[in-house]
């Protein structure tokens, strides 16, 4: 079971992360064969190297991250609602997200999956 306030910095240091584009950190919180599905119903990928990809480009427009609720915990589990804003390059768009991280016995996400849909989406 992970603990309350365990859960919540790793939530903290992901979305902190996510602005800072620092995807070596957020690999960092995952296990070497954890599984990222974002959004939800996409391809699952698997393992550090396909992990690290994914954040090497998906933080790169990532300019705010922020919680708009409060973490929920359960068992080994801590899902969160936040938003992001993203720069496209022609405009901002701010995308609704909740996420539902998975731990380890050794507190390393072994399991992220990521809730959103372009209605999720502002621009």
């Amino acid at each position: 079971m992970i603990e309350h306030q365990k859960a919540l910095k790793a939530v903290n240091t992901y979305l902190s992360c996510l602005v800072n584009s620092d995807y070596q950190m957020i690999v960092s919180l995952y296990s070497s064969d954890a599984t990222v599905e974002d959004p939800v119903g996409s391809d699952i990928l698997r393992g550090s190297d396909a992990i690290k990809e994914f954040y090497e480009h998906a933080v790169t427009a990532v300019t705010e991250a922020r919680l708009t609720g409060d973490i929920r915990v359960s068992g080994d589990e801590v899902a969160f609602p936040f938003e992001i804003t993203a720069d496209l390059g022609s405009g901002s768009i701010k995308i609704q997200i909740i996420d539902i991280f998975r731990f380890d016995g050794e507190g390393k996400v072994d399991s992220m999956r990521a809730f959103w849909g372009q209605s999720n989406i502002q621009k």
